[in-house]
């Protein structure tokens, strides 16, 4: 299942990659396609990386899609409505059902750091972190 997961991400990033600007179908601004498939982008972000140990955000695989979230990042109507991770990884269960956890050391940390058992103020959120996040947030 994770191969096809994979696999259809980079058909996703593929198609990020062929617009002439970040969004879905081009243009200046995200058009319905972008903001109804953002959401669900969240979550799947969170999702990964929590429940599979799956970073996908920044890590060079989907540049398509790192380039797509950050033109949203710049936006301060997303600013405004964006959710973290560790509200996604629990609002989602509920809805659907518990996830299944991989097993070994990258899903450990997920876990740990998305819980806040590393927690340490300030949090670290810059563009390497787990739960990265661009200029327009560390303002």
């Amino acid at each position: 299942a994770k191969r096809e997961f994979l696999s259809t991400l980079q058909e996703v990033d593929a198609a990020l990659a062929r617009s002439p600007g970040p969004w879905f179908l081009g243009g200046d601004a995200p058009s319905l396609v972008d903001l109804q498939y953002v959401s669900h982008v969240e979550r799947m972000l969170a999702s990964a990386l929590y429940w599979k140990g799956l970073r996908l955000r920044n890590s060079g695989a989907f540049p398509g899609l790192d380039r797509w979230l950050d033109a949203f990042e710049q936006r301060p109507s997303y600013q405004a409505t964006v959710s973290d991770y560790y509200t996604h990884v629990r609002d989602i269960p509920p809805q659907y059902g518990d996830g299944y956890f991989d097993v070994g050391p990258d899903v450990d940390a997920a876990r740990e750091t998305i819980d806040g058992g590393c927690w340490r103020l300030p949090l670290s959120v810059d563009a390497s972190s787990l739960e990265p996040l661009t200029a327009p947030f560390n303002k």
